[in-house]
């Protein structure tokens, strides 16, 4: 009896054990360290010129990851192209134009900077409509044939970023009133000459390839006459001429799939997992036999090689929800890539329930991983799990004066509604150790950590499982700004 209790204790155990392992929040995430590590190194190499958008490199990078994907299983989508969202980018540089306002004029490049538009030669006059961030202030105006005059950005946004970014809904409202251009009155605390400068060159953007935009115009007034003046314009009588912008095509693309969930109500519903591939290309003026490459191993080479390893995982251990794969091109441009897709998705938005990013400036605390959005997007207990599970500290939201919330691709997603925080390496602030290799020509693989590198990484592949396999979707904090986004998207039900 005693026997057959002995051979009955042999069995069991190993089950208790497994379905423990089975059930635990901390499953300890098996990748091959070697692998993750070539990935890296690949995606980091000299070879692929600092994945610079749009010039061979970047190419060559997204046709690495497509790779892997189909190596690992991965499924295509079925409205892309192959393993590709192409984007529609364009090299942009404006043509000579000019601003008459009371006998003043002011050109292209000096006291003002065309953004966007088509070639025109306007006479016609312009209404001042304050910060003109809300449709309503639109609305019973008579400005049909007429230029909008606005502040730059509103009361509450004085973020570059953030700033431009309303200018694009500013310009649909414009547009959609009848008027034939706008202009943005510049007040932010960068110096304009700084804004100047960097408008100065080619920009590269999105583009619609078959859209006429109107005007869009920041102008520096610098002379309170000149400034009250604009503010009190009702039918203020203006001239503008332009001759358009100069637009070269390039070629670049998204690398986007899919790994279908493991459960039959679930799997309608996808956990995006997504990192940016490009970096910055190529310092020029260095002498020939110095290096030249910004390699981006940090920056975002690391977390690139995260959705290489979660495209490997997940193939053979799907969660209950799907997993949407996403490498973003574009990024160091300002987000364009996610954007993109954000605003022409290849699964329906609302189906999307979490956006965990990654990506990394750098770090220098190896005990820990650093949660942008850790409060707000109501995953902190999962991110407490994933952490520890490793033997990880959680820093929260470090550097808050970075506002690095707004300044990566996860606010793409989440400016729709989508609860979207960036998974980083364990950092405390923007110190001299991040500074040594953000976006420096030394960001290099032989500097990094790797031991480090690949516990953060398991880590991040835990947090994603463990948030595909949550019964009930994360949701924003109460309050949160982007919170009614959320409840726009989801409706009912959020």
């Amino acid at each position: 009896m005693q026997f057959v209790s002995f051979l009955i204790l042999l069995f069991i155990l190993p089950l208790n054990r497994l379905a423990t392992q089975n059930s635990s929040p901390d499953i300890f995430v098996s990748i091959n360290k070697d692998d993750l590590i070539q990935h890296i190194e690949y995606i980091a190499s000299d070879a692929l010129m600092g994945r610079n958008t749009g010039e061979p490199g970047n190419q060559m990078a997204a046709g690495y990851i497509a790779g892997q994907f189909e190596k690992s299983g991965v499924q295509k989508l079925k409205n892309a192209m192959e393993y590709y969202q192409e984007l529609p980018l364009a090299l942009i540089s404006a043509g000579a134009g000019s601003l008459t306002i009371s006998g003043q004029t002011f050109e292209q490049g000096k006291e003002l900077i065309f953004i966007e538009g088509h070639p025109v030669n306007l006479n016609t006059e312009a209404v001042f409509l304050g910060f003109g961030e809300k449709p309503e202030l639109y609305e019973n105006k008579s400005l049909k044939d007429k230029v909008v005059i606005v502040w730059l950005g509103s009361e509450e946004i004085r973020n570059p970023v953030q700033a431009f970014r309303l200018s694009d809904k500013k310009l649909q409202y414009a547009r959609e009133a009848g008027a034939l251009a706008l202009i943005e009155m510049y007040n932010l605390q960068m110096p304009w000459v700084s804004l100047r400068n960097y408008f100065r060159g080619k920009q590269l953007e999105l583009v619609d390839r078959d859209k006429k935009e109107i005007p869009f115009i920041v102008f520096n007034a610098e002379t309170p006459e000149l400034i009250t003046t604009l503010k009190n314009a009702i039918n203020l009588p203006l001239q503008i001429r332009f001759d358009g912008m100069v637009k070269e095509q390039v070629e670049a693309v998204n690398v986007i799939g899919m790994i279908p969930g493991s459960d039959e109500m679930l799997k309608n519903e996808y956990v995006l997992l997504s990192a940016h591939f490009d970096h910055v290309g190529v310092k020029k003026g260095v002498p020939a036999g110095q290096d030249s490459i910004y390699n981006g191993t940090r920056d975002n080479a690391i977390g690139t090689g995260a959705i290489i390893a979660a495209a490997e995982y997940f193939a053979k251990h799907p969660p209950k929800r799907s997993i949407l794969l996403a490498a973003w091109n574009g990024e160091e441009k300002g987000l364009l890539g996610s954007r993109y897709f954000a605003d022409n998705p290849l699964v329906p938005l609302d189906k999307i329930i979490f956006n965990l990013n990654i990506d990394n400036g750098g770090y220098n605390d190896t005990t820990a991983i650093s949660i942008i959005g850790y409060k707000r997007t109501g995953a902190a207990d999962i991110f407490e799990k994933a952490a520890s599970a490793y033997g990880f500290k959680v820093h929260q939201d470090p550097a808050p004066g970075q506002n690095l919330f707004d300044r990566s691709d996860n606010v793409s997603f989440a400016a729709k509604g989508i609860p979207a925080p960036s998974f980083s390496m364990g950092f405390t602030d923007f110190d001299a150790e991040i500074f040594r290799y953000y976006h420096q020509l030394g960001d290099h693989t032989e500097t990094v950590n790797f031991d480090y590198v690949y516990k953060y990484i398991q880590s991040y592949l835990l947090a994603a499982k463990l948030i595909a396999n949550q019964p009930v979707p994360p949701k924003w904090e109460s309050g949160d700004k982007y919170e009614q986004a959320a409840r726009e998207l989801y409706g009912d039900k959020y």
